[in-house]
């Protein structure tokens, strides 16, 4: 996703500052550090997508650099996402496990669905063979949305089940795949008695999660502190 973000950017005349990678590229275009705090250059924005464990470093260097944060990143912890509430309270931060403004209609329509109640719902994503978490932050996401809306417990791969039993009432279960070079694919089935409900959407390049990374970015540096920001406040920002 880096590299998307970049092209993305030198397509559409964004300067990039700096990168931060433990790998250096060979023609990035742009200084690559080791370290984000070996950067002391200015910026308007840091855009994440690495992974969880460099969260702490890039709070601490936005809070003292008075820096907003697109965070990007999924498979967060429960204590990952508590610290960034923190955050949030002081500084200016956007956090979302999936940039596409496609998926956040997604979620939009997903809410929906799910306040009509009577349906059995599953969630099945399915992403390239390199995705190191499973199942995806999006699926999760989607998840929690629905069980919000309609109560109901998660469930996160049936194979894991140690008892065969039939389907629990109120489930919301969540099936993975990884396989080839898929970007990354998301259907939400409503099953009913007689008739099914699939609402999905396909991503078909990481340009759409670069897109959005950077709209994010735009609109999190007009913000005050006080909330973490997200897609639906990005939507919404977009239509005032």
């Amino acid at each position: 996703m880096g590299g998307a973000v970049g092209d993305y950017c030198a397509a559409n005349g964004i300067e990039i500052a700096a990168g931060v990678d433990i790998k250096t590229p060979e023609k990035a275009g742009y200084p690559v550090f080791s370290d984000i705090s070996d950067f002391g250059g200015d910026a308007d924005c840091i855009i994440d997508f690495s992974s969880p464990r460099a969260l702490g470093p890039i709070l601490e260097y936005a809070g003292r650099r008075d820096m907003p944060a697109v965070l990007a990143v999924t498979g967060y912890s429960a204590a990952d996402l508590e610290k960034i509430g923190e955050f949030a309270v002081s500084h200016r931060v956007f956090r979302s496990p999936n940039m596409s403004v496609g998926v956040a209609l997604l979620t939009s329509l997903v809410r929906k669905a799910a306040s009509v109640g009577g349906y059995d719902v599953e969630i099945v994503e399915k992403h390239h063979r390199n995705k190191l978490d499973a199942p995806s932050g999006t699926a999760v996401m989607l998840a929690e949305e629905i069980r919000k809306i309609a109560g109901g417990e998660i469930v996160k791969g049936r194979a894991a089940c140690a008892e065969k039993r039939p389907r629990g009432v109120g489930e919301i279960g969540i099936a993975s795949v990884r396989g080839g070079s898929i970007v990354g694919d998301h259907d939400v089935i409503f099953a009913g008695d007689g008739e099914t409900l699939t609402l999905s959407h396909r991503a078909e390049s990481r340009e759409v999660f670069a897109s959005g990374a950077v709209s994010a970015a735009r609109f999190i540096v007009t913000r005050a502190p006080g909330k973490v920001y997200t897609m639906d406040d990005l939507i919404e920002g977009s239509r005032v």
